[in-house]
Order: C-alpha cells, then sequence, then structure tokens
C-alpha cells in the first residue's frame, strides 16, 4: 500500500480573501481575480482534498481503510475521521468577528437544530457538525488579529476616552464593580442595540476617534469604519485585545474566545468543524443568545508563542489531541518516527520526501498527506515547510 499521497486541495473564496497569496503560493494565475479566502487540506465533507494515485478524496479514503490511512489510535479515538483540518488563511479584510463552541456545546447545539428541521445550508443555521473547533493561528506574514476580552481597566479608559461609557446603561455598574458578570451584561447591550442607537454611537466614534491615545486601534477603527459603517462591530478593538504576530508567531484559540483576524496571512490548523457563531462585522447570521451561551468571559491578553529566528524546528504548544503543527526552516534533512496521520505544505523549496522505498518531490504550494502506517519518513532539501499531525 502506498504511504504517501500527493494532495490536490479546495480553494475557498470569501469575500474578505486575497487575490494574491495562495496564487503566488500556488504558483498559478487567479483569472477570475476573485477573492481566494483559504486553502483547505481536510478530509471535511465540505471540501475535502483529492488523491489523483488513486482517484479518490481524502475522506473516502480514510472511510474505506481507516486502520491503515488513521492508525488504530485515532480511528477508534475519532469514529474513523481525521480529527483536523488544515489551511492557509488569507485576509485582505477583516473577518467577522466570533467565536467556537466546545465540545459539549457543539453537540448539543447540532442535535437541537437537527431536531427542529433546520437545513444545513439555512442562513440561520448555527451548528453544521457536532464538533468543537480549538485552533491555532501561525504568521507567515505580519498578521493583525483581535483576540480575547482586554483587562476591564483598558475597556473603560478607551470607552471613556471616546465618550462611549455614557452611551450604555450597564456601563456604569461595570466600571463600579468590574466583574466578567457585569461585562456580559455590557456586551450583550451593545450587541442587541436598536439601530437607532447603534448609529448614534457610530456617530460619537466618528467625532471622537482622534481622542483615542492609542494609534493602533485608532486606525483599526478607522478601518473598521470603512468597510462596515454601519455595523457596531467597528468598537470591537476597544474591547477585545488588538495585536500584530510576526511571522512564525502564533496564538492558539480555545473553545468560546471571541477573536476576528484582521489582516495578513497565516497556516491554521484546527479540529475538523466548521462551527462559528458570529457578533460583528458581517452580512451573515448574528444570533446574539447563542454566541453569549458559548463565550468565555475571561479578561487577558493571549498568549503569543515566539521564537528566536536563529530555531529551524518549532513544535507549537497545542493543549488539545486532535491536532499538532511544526513549523520547520529546513536546510539538509529531517527525519520523523511517523505512527500518526501527517500532511506536509511546502511554503518555500524545494523539497524530496521519503518513506522507505517511497519518494516524492514536493515545491513551493505543494503538499502530501503520509498514512499512519508510514513509520520512518526523511525530508531532505531547502526550504520552508509546515508539518500538521495529530497530538496523540
Amino acid at each position: 500500500m502506498k504511504k504517501i499521497y500527493t494532495m490536490q486541495n479546495q480553494i475557498q473564496k470569501y469575500e474578505w480573501g486575497s487575490k494574491d497569496y495562495i496564487a503566488k503560493l500556488l504558483q498559478v494565475k487567479n483569472s477570475s481575480n476573485e477573492a481566494w479566502a483559504e486553502l483547505w487540506m481536510s478530509a471535511h465533507e465540505k471540501a475535502p482534498s483529492f488523491l489523483p494515485e488513486i482517484n479518490l478524496s481524502l475522506n473516502t479514503a480514510i472511510a474505506n481503510n481507516p486502520l491503515d490511512f488513521l492508525g488504530e489510535e485515532v480511528a477508534i479515538n475519532y469514529d474513523n475521521k481525521l480529527p483536523y483540518l488544515f489551511k492557509i488563511l488569507s485576509a485582505e479584510r477583516p473577518l467577522s468577528i466570533q467565536a467556537h463552541p466546545n465540545l459539549k456545546q457543539a453537540k448539543a447545539g447540532f442535535a437541537r437544530e437537527n431536531k427542529s428541521g433546520i437545513s444545513l445550508s439555512d442562513f440561520y443555521r448555527n451548528y453544521k457538525d457536532d464538533n468543537h473547533k480549538p485552533e491555532l493561528i501561525c504568521a507567515l506574514t505580519e498578521f493583525h488579529a483581535m483576540c480575547g476580552f482586554r483587562q476591564a481597566t483598558e475597556i473603560i479608559d478607551y470607552f471613556t476616552q471616546l465618550d462611549l461609557n455614557r452611551c450604555f446603561s450597564e456601563f456604569t455598574k461595570f466600571e463600579k464593580d468590574s466583574t466578567p458578570q457585569n461585562w456580559e451584561k455590557v456586551l450583550i447591550e451593545i450587541l442587541t442595540a436598536s439601530v437607532e442607537k447603534k448609529l448614534h454611537i457610530l456617530k460619537t466614534v466618528v467625532n471622537n476617534i482622534d481622542l483615542l491615545s492609542d494609534e493602533f486601534v485608532r486606525n483599526w477603527i478607522s478601518k473598521l469604519l470603512n468597510y462596515y459603517p454601519n455595523d457596531i462591530g467597528v468598537i470591537s478593538p476597544l474591547f477585545l485585545n488588538t495585536f500584530i504576530l510576526q511571522p512564525g508567531e502564533a496564538i492558539f484559540l480555545k473553545a468560546g474566545v471571541l477573536h476576528a483576524y484582521l489582516y495578513g496571512t497565516g497556516v491554521e490548523i484546527m479540529a475538523n468543524s466548521d462551527n462559528v457563531l458570529r457578533g460583528g462585522l458581517t452580512p451573515k447570521n448574528m444570533d446574539v443568545k447563542e454566541l453569549v451561551s458559548i463565550l468565555c468571559w475571561e479578561m487577558k491578553k493571549p498568549e503569543i508563542q515566539s521564537f528566536s529566528p536563529e530555531q529551524k524546528l518549532i513544535s507549537y504548544q497545542i493543549p488539545t489531541n486532535e491536532f499538532s503543527l511544526q513549523r520547520v526552516n529546513l536546510v539538509g534533512e529531517l527525519d520523523l518516527v511517523n505512527q500518526r496521520p501527517t500532511m506536509i505544505i511546502v511554503i518555500e523549496g524545494n523539497l524530496i520526501v521519503t518513506c522507505g522505498k517511497e519518494t516524492k518531490k514536493i515545491s513551493q504550494g505543494e503538499s502530501v498527506f503520509i498514512i499512519s502506517e508510514a513509520q520512518n519518513i526523511n525530508i531532505k532539501g531547502q526550504g520552508l515547510l509546515f508539518i500538521a499531525s495529530t497530538n496523540s
């Protein structure tokens, strides 16, 4: 049985995507000039990768032979399915403000909406599957993002500078007693504001934006006003940690963390799910009640995983079993002892992947799937690559 398979991956076209990065990575022309937002390396039913050597999609190949492709442990633990989804994400414009449910919430929400007869393609559908979606994003370019609630003192300071503290009746309670419980009441008031109140708030922001002391936050609010002039989500940099990841830096997002990716390109890996609950900066469905019910209310900065430029191999810290990620700046060769289903994508350079008697040449933009049966893998060449697998 073959152990290394070429992957032909599907492009997801969303309006926030970049028109050039993924095309340049794949060394093809984007002749339609569409926004290519994500490149999925996946066995997800929505957009599975194709394995041309056996003329099957990856999810079908796994379903036909789960023990060889996944290994016994992964096959048993994850119901004969690949537990991770691997992506290149390239954003020219901000993504929606969003959060993802934990496993218990996802199972309950999926079952509830199925019982209600809501189609998976329905505009108002919240849960597309019954899985959670912890994720990690690693920057390939300078990457701007918002993630997690700011500390209370920062939120109060920024709202006060823009004279927004008087726009919300619950904010006075939050100023006096800055607990997550009181912040929850403020956020609900923000997200459920009437059209008239939203317009008043946005007008206040426009009139007072120059009073905001933080230049980075000020600039991003101005950009969001241009993209979404009538969306209350434009004030989210006031209450979400807003920062830049440099290439190689990463953040891990657990369930319930409110976030939005704003600009840049990164490698993203997550549990095999497409569950998203949105809270702004989008024309898509926003179910505020459901979103609030799954949120994590911690008020702290995300931990940025950063490394020295001299490091050739970076293994990111990921506190979940579904996936792992390594960034390798290879000059020479690397040996992997593999007992897990693995994907490799080349970002720059040319590599030769060998497993036993099998050899596969891969270059920029190309990727391979290596079955769990493959034991010893050797990678030779020069280039930047990412290796995705399970964590156990």
